[in-house]
């Protein structure tokens, strides 16, 4: 999955209709990772539209390792690491970006051999069957580091994964999971790509069934869907009126 002719702004020039639809397929390979190879493929391909990687690995904690369980090449699948603090944290819900341009204290505490020192990368959460994982994107030596578009897509992408590993966790998954994925096909279908990558994020996060806030580093609300208001007694719009930026500004997604 090369793309040594790929740069950042090329993801920004993308049509919109392209990159929402590029949106919703992710969206909808979140949804509906059960573990298998056919459904790893379709993670894959689904991100790389959108991060344009050189590699892929999906990790999973099992008891004292992380483990490969599924990769892009296939032959890292089986390779076990030691559970760094870092790692342990991706897995549960950070999104780390590690460039491969600049030094930084967080190469330093992953192993070597999982990301290589001129490498760029992107840790995120990301939920299999009912169990926390971690999704490892790679960029070759060479190429320029994720951008801030794509870490901010990581971050939208985690919430979302996280949020549909809570609902896994309760009994109302598989009515909720079918009425997310209805509504991902009904956007598709009605013509609503062409809505910005945000809206649709928003739009499916209203629907699920549980509490979901986000805040800044400075404990502002930025994203509120209605369960999470109607349990702290506020409307929405008003938890998020001192908290509104710029939707594609990094620090308005500091999830």
């Amino acid at each position: 999955m090369a793309n040594s002719e790929y740069r950042n702004d090329t993801l920004a020039a993308q049509p919109p209709q392209e990159t929402a639809r590029a949106h919703l397929r992710v969206l909808d390979a979140l949804l509906n990772v059960e573990g298998d190879d056919a459904d790893f493929a379709r993670l894959f391909r689904a991100y790389h539209a959108l991060f344009a990687f050189d590699g892929a690995l999906v990790l999973q904690e099992d008891g004292t390792s992380v483990n490969c369980i599924a990769a892009e090449p296939k032959e890292l699948i089986g390779r076990q690491w030691p559970i760094l603090p870092l790692l342990h944290e991706a897995v549960h819900g950070r999104v780390l970006a590690i460039s491969g341009t600049q030094p930084g204290d967080e190469r330093e505490q992953l192993p070597a051999d999982l990301i290589a020192r001129d490498e760029g990368a992107l840790l995120l959460p990301i939920a299999v069957r009912d169990r926390h994982a971690a999704l490892l994107l790679r960029r070759s030596a060479g190429r320029e580091d994720f951008g801030d578009l794509q870490l901010v897509l990581a971050r939208q992408y985690s919430v979302f994964a996280l949020a549909i590993l809570g609902m896994r966790n309760s009994e109302r998954i598989r009515h909720e999971g079918e009425r997310l994925r209805r509504l991902i096909e009904d956007l598709q279908r009605d013509g609503q790509e062409t809505s910005p990558s945000h809206d649709l994020f928003k739009e499916i996060i209203e629907q699920l069934p549980i509490g979901l806030t986000v805040q800044d580093e400075e404990g502002r609300f930025i994203l509120v869907n209605s369960v999470a208001a109607a349990n702290l007694a506020m409307s929405p719009d008003a938890l998020l009126v001192r908290g509104r930026r710029r939707p594609w500004s990094p620090a308005w997604a500091l999830f």
